[in-house]
């Protein structure tokens, strides 16, 4: 359950940034203690992750239409430097 609460978090993150917490804050504890943890960060950084949730046949967080936001809730596309 942890897990796919946390994905979802992300998942709406990449739509709203991380404004989208504001009004949540057992969430937003939530979020960022799961996202502390050294495995996790080093999985969401790493070029092992898919860089979008959905494929091409997608309409949205796809190669033709990415999120607004990345991972982390920084504009998109990530700065360069930013993953490993």
């Amino acid at each position: 359950m942890g897990r796919y609460l946390f994905l979802v978090i992300e998942a709406h993150i990449r739509l709203g940034g991380t404004g989208i917490l504001d009004d949540f804050p057992l969430l937003t504890e939530f979020y960022k203690h799961v996202a502390a943890h050294d495995r996790v960060l080093n999985w969401r950084i790493s070029r092992r992750r898919p860089e979008f949730s959905n494929g091409d046949s997608a309409s949205l967080d796809c190669p033709k239409n990415p999120p607004p936001f990345n991972d982390f809730g920084e504009p998109w596309p990530m700065p360069a430097g930013s993953e490993l």
